[in-house]
């Protein structure tokens, strides 16, 4: 219980449970799993091919560091995305919580 009192303040800024934590993370986890699946893809399609449109040939490259940026976007967007609805439904119970959906 002297743990849980002491570690308090490190894990609840802003007042929010473990739950709403948990919630978080969870949705930064799926977007950057999300965002590193569809970046392989496009590594996969596209890095090093050729490509024509009319009379203009492309040669289409997937650089390492346009992934990372495409990565680190997608966890902004899902930070910003998945806050209020982490906040919501960490604060209902997890029955009324799943029955809103």
């Amino acid at each position: 219980m002297s743990i849980k009192r002491r570690d308090r303040p490190k894990l609840q800024p802003m007042w929010w449970t473990s739950r709403e934590w948990v919630a978080l993370v969870v949705s930064l986890a799926v977007a950057a799993l999300a965002a590193l699946i569809g970046a392989a893809i496009a590594w996969f399609l596209y890095d090093g091919k050729r490509d024509a449109f009319g009379n203009t040939v492309f040669f289409l490259s997937v650089p390492l560091h346009l992934v990372l940026l495409g990565v680190m976007w997608a966890v902004a967007v899902a930070l910003l995305g998945g806050l209020a609805p982490s906040i919501r439904a960490a604060r209902r119970p997890a029955v009324e919580a799943l029955r809103a959906t």
